[in-house]
C-alpha cells in the first residue's frame, strides 16, 4: 500500500494517542510545525543505511566536464538532488567534493542511496519512519520525559526487525584510510 507523508506522520502520532495532523506544507498549528521536520527525518533515515529499496547499484551521474585537482585533470560529475549520498565500494576511484564527484574515468556509474518517494517505501522502512516520528514528536506532545525512552526502544525494535528481514545492507562501507586510496589524483592510478 503506498503511503503519504501525512499518513506516516499520523501513524507515528498514533503510537502515543496524539491528535492527528492534516498537512505539513504549510503547517497551520504547533503540532503541524513540529511535524514539518518530517522531510529531514525521512532523508536522514534513508541516508544512514543502505536500504535495498532506496539503493541503485548502477547510477549514471550527470557529467559536468573536466577539472583539475592536485595538478591532475579529472572528470567532474554532479550528484543530483535525488541522490542522498554515494556508496563507496572497495577500490572506488572517485573523490567527493560537496555535491560533485571527481574521477579519472570518463563514464562514472556508482551505487547510490536515493531519496525515494513514499509510494516506493518498503513496509519495514515505513515502520522505522513511523517510530522516528514518534521519537521526534512525543516529548512535544506529552511533555513526559519517559515518553522518549519508550519511543527509543520501539525505534530500536523496528531497526532490528528490518535487519532480520534483510531490508538494508548490514556492515560498513569499504572506506580506506590508506594514503594510496586516491592514487588516481596523483596520476599514478586509473
Amino acid at each position: 500500500m503506498p503511503y503519504t507523508s501525512v499518513q506516516i506522520i499520523n501513524q507515528g502520532l498514533g503510537k502515543f494517542s496524539s491528535s492527528k495532523i492534516e498537512q505539513i506544507d504549510p503547517p497551520r498549528n504547533p503540532l503541524e510545525r513540529q511535524c514539518a521536520g518530517y522531510t529531514q527525518w525521512k532523508e536522514h533515515e534513508l541516508a544512514k543505511r543502505r536500504w535495498v529499496f532506496a539503493t541503485d547499484l548502477e547510477y549514471d551521474l550527470p557529467y559536468l566536464g573536466m577539472t583539475t585537482d592536485r595538478r591532475v585533470n579529472l572528470h567532474k560529475y554532479q550528484l543530483p538532488t535525488t541522490v542522498l549520498r554515494p556508496i563507496r565500494t572497495s577500490g572506488a576511484e572517485w573523490k567527493q567534493q560537496g555535491r560533485t564527484l571527481l574521477s579519472a574515468y570518463e563514464d562514472l556509474t556508482i551505487p547510490v542511496v536515493l531519496n525515494v518517494p513514499e509510494g516506493e517505501f518498503d513496509p519495514l522502512f515505513v515502520e522505522v519512519l513511523v517510530r522516528r516520528v514518534w521519537q521526534e514528536t512525543c516529548n512535544f506532545v506529552t511533555q513526559e520525559d519517559t515518553a522518549r525512552e519508550r519511543a527509543d526502544i520501539a525505534y530500536d525494535d523496528a531497526i532490528r526487525e528490518a535487519a532480520k528481514s534483510n531490508a538494508f545492507v548490514i556492515g560498513p562501507e569499504a572506506i580506506s584510510s590508506d594514503d594510496n586510496a586516491y592514487e588516481f589524483l596523483t596520476g599514478r592510478g586509473g
